[in-house]
């Protein structure tokens, strides 16, 4: 059996008392860890992080195509100059 050590083991001692004197459930401590991570990053932090991934998404789609496109077109140009033997 591994002993902790002692720094880890004040740590989870100093929590489990932290947490002992107020009588708190799973609903309200789920409610202040929404509420921390809310304070600590924001709305528009995830606003910023959804706009950046619509517009790489977005970019990328039409850089996708417009090489698709120009494929086509060259190979649609070129098809009377290379002959295809069977």
């Amino acid at each position: 059996m591994l002993l902790k050590s002692s720094k880890v083991r004040s740590r989870d001692e100093n929590q489990r008392n932290l947490f002992s004197d107020k009588c708190i459930g799973d609903e309200e401590l789920s409610y202040l860890k929404e509420q921390y991570w809310r304070r600590k990053y924001g709305r528009r932090h995830s606003f910023r992080l959804k706009l950046f991934l619509f517009l790489l998404i977005g970019f990328s789609v039409l850089f996708t195509m417009s090489v698709v496109a120009v494929t086509i077109f060259l190979f649609w140009s070129t098809r009377n100059f290379i002959k295809f033997e069977n």
